[in-house]
């Protein structure tokens, strides 16, 4: 495998880690805190936003890494790729779902025009 192609892999697996560890402090975070909702009060729209438009990105490094190094890792890398590349794209499938639901109802009931 060529350099650049080897450097893509590790800043994939990098980013793909820190997304890890960001979702699994934010679960604990809004289990300890009292909800989701109140720390993303907290936080400010701008830090969620950036944090929930990242949930793509971390879906496609995840998908990219299973299919390289799936078969090559030990049981917990291996786990821990699975594990987060599940959780973000079960993320992504019930954001896009929310949004076509949201545009559903506000198109049902929106003025013509």
């Amino acid at each position: 495998m060529s350099r650049p192609r080897i450097l893509a892999y590790w800043a994939m697996a990098l980013f793909f880690v820190v997304m890890c560890i960001l979702a699994i402090a934010f679960w604990i975070a809004a289990l300890l805190g009292g909800g989701a909702r109140p720390l993303m009060a907290d936080l400010g729209p701008g830090p969620v936003s950036i944090f929930v438009v990242a949930h793509m990105p971390a879906t496609a490094a995840g998908i990219l890494l299973w299919r390289r190094y799936l078969p090559h890792l030990p049981f917990w890398p291996r786990l821990f790729l699975q594990a987060g590349t599940i959780y973000f794209s079960v993320a992504c499938v019930m954001a896009f779902a929310g949004n076509y639901l949201l545009a559903s109802i506000y198109g049902r009931f929106a003025p013509p025009g």
